[in-house]
């Protein structure tokens, strides 16, 4: 993941996974600890938008809330 992030460029990564339970997409690794804790509904979120639809996109901005 560091060497994806050097070539494109990228300010931050994570890796989510569903959980089979709920649905809910679970952060697996991410480069910073704060967002470890974080679950995510399928649908919500840039996150959640990419998992429904299998579209990756590539978020310029992330802190710009997003209408995908």
């Amino acid at each position: 993941m560091r060497k994806t992030k050097e070539i494109i460029g990228a300010d931050a990564w994570s890796v989510l996974v569903v959980d089979e339970t709920t649905g809910d997409l679970v952060f697996e690794r991410a480069d910073t600890k704060k967002v470890e804790k974080y679950r995510v509904k399928l649908g919500e979120g840039i996150a959640g938008w990419v998992a429904q639809e299998g579209i990756p996109v590539i978020v310029p901005d992330g802190s710009v809330k997003s209408s995908v």
